[in-house]
C-alpha cells in the first residue's frame, strides 16, 4: 500500500546541485545593496563632480571675482583674530597683497607692489581702502575657514584653499536637489541629471569657485525644500528644524530668504488647499484657522518670522558695533525706483537662470537659455495643467513663481529704503531658488515622459506618509 500523504504538509524542495539555498539574510543583504546602490552611487557621482570641477577651476591661476571677492578675502582672513568685520573698518594686508597680486578680472588696478612689505596707502584701494563686507554675518566665513585649515597645513594659501572649499558648498547643494527631488516622487536619474547640469552653470562659476557668500545658496535652496517635504509629513524633527534651518539659512545671505518664503508659502497654501482634515468638523468648516492648528502651517510661520527677527537682530548688532567714520562708499551707478524698474526686476531671476551671464562665454549663454525655457515651462505647465499633473503640483509651482516674481522688486524696494537709491540687482541673488527650479523641472518632466506616475491626492502628499501626527 502506498503511504498516506499528510495533506497539511508541504513537499519539501530539494535544492538543485550547485545552487545556494535562498535565505532571509540573503534577501535583506540583497535588499540593501540595491538601496545603497540607488544612493550611494548618485551621491558619490555629485560628489566627485562637485569635487572636480572646483578643483579644475582653482588650480588655475586667476585674478580675483569682481563680486567683491577682495572683501571677502578680507573677512575670512580676519575670522581667527576679529570674528566679525565691523562698518567703518580699513581691510588688512592680507586682502591687499592678493589684490595687488592677482588683480580683478575686467578690471586695470594699480596699487601698492607684490612683493611689497608695505600697503596702508588706503587711496588706491576700492572704497578708499574700507571693507564692503560688513553688511554679512560671520557664518559663510567663519565654516569656509575652518574647512580651509586642513588644505593650509599642507602648504595651501588662504585664498586658494577658500575658494577649494566651494566644493564643500557645491557638493552640498546638488546632492540636496537630488534627494529633493525623490522626496517630490519624481525620477532619481532627473536628479542626478539637473544636479550635473547645474555644476557648470555661470552660477555655480562664479559662487563656488570664488571665495563668495552666494556660494551656500544653492544648498541653503535645496535643502529648505527637502526640510519642506520632511515638515509636509509631519515628522516631528522636520517641524522644529525647518525653523532653525531658515534662520541658518538667512544668515548664510539674506537673498536666501527667498528660498525660505517659497518653502513656507508652499505649506500654508497646502494647508489651505487640503480637503479632509483629521481635525474635526469645525475646522475643516475654517480652513483658516488650520494656519494657526496644524503643525505644518505653525512651522512654516515659525521660520519666517524667526528668519526675519535673526536678520533684524544682526543689523541690530551690526549697528552697535561699527567704528566712527565714513566707511565704504560703493561707486555704482544709481538710477530710481520707478515702475518699469520694478517690472524689470520681476523677471531678473526667470530670464537668466542659472546665471549671471556677462562675460561667461556662449556656452554659458546657451545653458542658462535652456534652463530658463525648461523652468517657465515646468511652472507654467504645471500650474495651467493642474487637472493632469495635479494639485500638489499646482502649490508647489505657483508658491516658487510668486517667490521669484516678487522677490526682485522686494529686494529693489528694500534697497531704496535702506540706502536712499536703487541699482539693478545681479541674477546671482537668485541663486537659492535654483534648487527648486531643478526640482520643479524634474517633476515636470518625469511626468511628461511617464517615467512617474502624476500624485494628484487630495491630501496633497508630498513624500511617503508617515503614521505619527504631532499637531
Amino acid at each position: 500500500m502506498s503511504p498516506v500523504r499528510d495533506r497539511g504538509a508541504r513537499p519539501a524542495i530539494i535544492p538543485m546541485e550547485g545552487s545556494r539555498p535562498l535565505s532571509a539574510s540573503n534577501s535583506l543583504g540583497s535588499r540593501l545593496l540595491r538601496a545603497l546602490r540607488g544612493v550611494l552611487a548618485p551621491v558619490l557621482i555629485l560628489i566627485v563632480a562637485s569635487v572636480g570641477v572646483v578643483g579644475y577651476q582653482v588650480s588655475h591661476p586667476r585674478a580675483l571675482s569682481p563680486y567683491d571677492e577682495y572683501v571677502y578675502v578680507d573677512y575670512l582672513a580676519k575670522i581667527p583674530t576679529e570674528g566679525v568685520v565691523r562698518t567703518g573698518e580699513k581691510t588688512g594686508d592680507t586682502a591687499r597683497q592678493a589684490l595687488a597680486c592677482l588683480g580683478v578680472q575686467w578690471y586695470t588696478i594699480k596699487v601698492q607692489p607684490c612683493s611689497g612689505k608695505d600697503f596702508s596707502d588706503d587711496a588706491v584701494y576700492p572704497y578708499q581702502g574700507y571693507t564692503g563686507a560688513d553688511i554679512y554675518t560671520p557664518a559663510y566665513f567663519a565654516v569656509t575657514w575652518v574647512l580651509a585649515q586642513p588644505l593650509m597645513w599642507f602648504g595651501v594659501d588662504l585664498v586658494e584653499a577658500g575658494r577649494m572649499v566651494g566644493a564643500f558648498w557645491l557638493a552640498l547643494g546638488t546632492v540636496g536637489i537630488w534627494l529633493l527631488v525623490r522626496l517630490l516622487r519624481a525620477d532619481p536619474l532627473w536628479g542626478l541629471v539637473l544636479g550635473l547640469v547645474v555644476i557648470v552653470t555661470p552660477a555655480v562659476t562664479w559662487s563656488a569657485t570664488y571665495i563668495s557668500t552666494d556660494a551656500p545658496s544653492l544648498a541653503a535652496g535645496a535643502w529648505m525644500g527637502c526640510l519642506g517635504v520632511w515638515a509636509w509629513s509631519r515628522y516631528r524633527a522636520a517641524l522644529i528644524l525647518l525653523p532653525v534651518g531658515a534662520i541658518v539659512a538667512v544668515m548664510l545671505k539674506l537673498q536666501n530668504f527667498a528660498a525660505v518664503g517659497a518653502v513656507a508659502l508652499a505649506l500654508l497654501v497646502g494647508v489651505l488647499a487640503e480637503r479632509s482634515s483629521p481635525q474635526g468638523p469645525a475646522v475643516r468648516r475654517n480652513r483658516f484657522a488650520r494656519l494657526f492648528t496644524d503643525g505644518r502651517a505653525l512651522s512654516a510661520i515659525a521660520a519666517v518670522v524667526l528668519a526675519l527677527a535673526a536678520q533684524v537682530a544682526w543689523l541690530a548688532y551690526r549697528s552697535a558695533i561699527r567704528l566712527p567714520g565714513p566707511g565704504a562708499t560703493v561707486d555704482t551707478h544709481q538710477q530710481p525706483l520707478t515702475a518699469y524698474a520694478l517690472i524689470t526686476e520681476s523677471f531678473r531671476f526667470l530670464g537668466s537662470v542659472g546665471g549671471p551671464v556677462d562675460r561667461s562665454g556662449s556656452f554659458a549663454v546657451a545653458l542658462s537659455g535652456v534652463l530658463v525655457a525648461l523652468t517657465l515651462a515646468s511652472l507654467i505647465g504645471l500650474i495651467v495643467g493642474y487637472r493632469v499633473w495635479g494639485v500638489r503640483n499646482l502649490v508647489l509651482a505657483a508658491s516658487v513663481l510668486v517667490v521669484a516674481l516678487l522677490l526682485g522688486p522686494v529686494l529693489a524696494f528694500f534697497a531704496r529704503l535702506t540706502v536712499g537709491y536703487y541699482v539693478p540687482l545681479s541674477e546671482r541673488y537668485g541663486l537659492s531658488l535654483l534648487g527648486l527650479f531643478m526640482a520643479l523641472i524634474a517633476v515636470y518632466l518625469s511626468a511628461a515622459l511617464g517615467r512617474r506616475p502624476v500624485d494628484r491626492a487630495d491630501g496633497l502628499a508630498l513624500s511617503a506618509p508617515v503614521t505619527e501626527d504631532v499637531r
